[in-house]
């Protein structure tokens, strides 16, 4: 990239993204993993960024400290494992979900992510395992 280009498209030295593309691999990694963000930006916008770019990306962002419109009384946080049912004979994924909630105000974030093969044995529960 010539530096005129550069100051075109916005780009600060060493760095090989443009600002748009920064953005929409932020967006991606906020969703998923870094694995699947390199998908996923590959089959929207026809340019592979390898997971570990999107981690680098991630941690150099600067990110504000949060602000809260009401005084934060409570806090809770929860995580595990499922074990995601699928059809016969397809083996199930075990996968992690994580939730928060904020002064008892509602659900707030939780997703579910990495899935995990099941085989019998492998099970991270003691009561599952064979």
């Amino acid at each position: 990239m010539w530096p005129s280009q550069a100051i075109t498209l916005e780009v600060r030295s060493r760095v090989q993204q443009s600002p748009y593309l920064e953005q929409c691999c932020l967006w991606m990694c906020a969703k998923a993993s870094y694995h699947q963000a390199e998908a996923d930006i590959a089959m929207l916008m026809g340019i592979r960024v390898s997971a570990k770019t999107q981690e680098r990306i991630v941690k150099w962002v600067v990110l504000p400290d949060p602000v809260s419109e009401a005084p934060v009384h409570e806090l809770a946080l929860d995580g595990g494992m499922v074990l995601v049912r699928t059809p016969k004979g397809a083996p199930s994924d075990w996968r992690q979900y994580h939730s928060i909630r904020v002064n008892r105000g509602g659900v707030g974030w939780r997703g579910l992510s990495n899935p995990m093969p099941y085989s019998v044995g492998c099970s991270p529960y003691p009561s599952l395992r064979s």
